[in-house]
């Protein structure tokens, strides 16, 4: 284990600093997550936990609240100089927001389904299958074993290299997240992604109508009305806020509505985007689906699992002896 986290730990848990904790020879106390081996970040005191980007979440932040805020001042201000229900709007588009936030914190501040680490053996030269075959359902299930976590994995679980965590039924992960993708968030995921494309579509159609409206394509009586190319021309020059979010929004779809149409598809086979990669069932029937609605209704529908992770567990700390090893 890094010194530098013993050290650390050491001071958080109200004892003496590491050196001092060597000459005396005391083992010490501490929470979980002041040592946790992984790359994931932990905030309030351990009760929060989250991958090792969380800045990047900040990013991701700022593409959501950005737009949407623009959309407020400039978008919806014009829709109601024109006569629109303005309240309605801007009442159905902060509902939206609020559950594009909450899907998000719900994917990002979550354990995806981190499988946790077992302690090494002490003997060095005990060398483990690099896998093993079981039984199960009627069928050989290939176990491979993770020397990071001194594990042999179970299936559909895989080693994040970002995380540095064997995740359940791992996805990937995902940089906009700053968080793995695994089974105990995966349907948040997905609901982040659709909601996040069918609100870009949202926002595009709101965004066109204003400026339609703004360059004069439904003009009152007996004003002539004009073409949709003249008006659309005239509104984007009169409205270049607007403009702005039209093409931040159609940008979000181009990516949101490839991922969304391409995890819909993962999903109707129960298939993760790691297996997919990996080639995994081309040869022949994919072992795990049950058929497209079955997997559905799995998905919406199953519980989430309780998880594996208890940073807020007390565990006892040797420090290391001076020849360099934990006694």
């Amino acid at each position: 284990m890094d010194p530098n986290a013993l050290e650390s730990a050491a001071e958080e848990a109200g004892t003496a600093p590491l050196h001092e904790l060597n000459q005396r020879e005391t083992p010490f106390v501490t929470r979980r997550y002041h040592v946790w081996p992984g790359n994931n970040s932990f905030f309030c005191s351990g009760r929060i936990m989250m991958g090792p980007g969380p800045a990047s979440c900040l990013v991701t932040l700022a593409i959501i609240l950005v737009p949407s805020g623009t959309f407020f001042l400039s978008t919806v201000a014009c829709l109601a100089q024109h006569g629109c229900n303005a309240g309605a709007i801007a009442g159905v588009t902060a509902a939206i927001v609020l559950w594009i936030l909450y899907t998000f914190f719900r994917t990002a501040v979550c354990d995806p389904g981190v499988i946790p680490r077992r302690a090494g053996y002490a003997d060095p030269n005990v060398k483990l299958p690099a896998s093993q075959g079981v039984v199960m359902n009627g069928r050989v299930v290939t176990l491979k074993y993770c020397v990071t976590c001194n594990i042999y994995r179970p299936p559909r679980c895989s080693h994040c290299k970002v995380c540095d965590n064997c995740v359940d039924r791992f996805d990937h992960h995902c940089p906009w997240v700053g968080n793995c993708i695994g089974r105990r968030n995966y349907f948040w995921f997905l609901q982040f992604t659709f909601s996040s494309a069918l609100f870009a579509i949202y926002i595009s159609l709101f965004a066109l109508y204003a400026m339609l409206l703004e360059g004069g394509m439904w003009p009152p009586a007996p004003a002539p009305p004009v073409s949709w190319s003249d008006a659309l021309v005239a509104g984007a020059r009169a409205l270049p806020a607007t403009v702005s979010v039209l093409l931040i929004c159609l940008l979000s779809l181009l990516f949101t509505g490839t991922l969304s149409v391409f995890h819909a598809c993962l999903a109707s086979v129960n298939m993760t985007t790691a297996e997919k990669m990996k080639g995994l069932g081309a040869a022949g029937p994919w072992a795990y689906t049950r058929g497209c609605s079955q997997n559905w209704r799995a998905l919406l529908c199953d519980p989430t699992p309780p998880s594996l992770v208890e940073p807020l567990e007390e565990v006892q700390i040797v420090p290391p002896s001076p020849s360099g090893r934990a006694r």
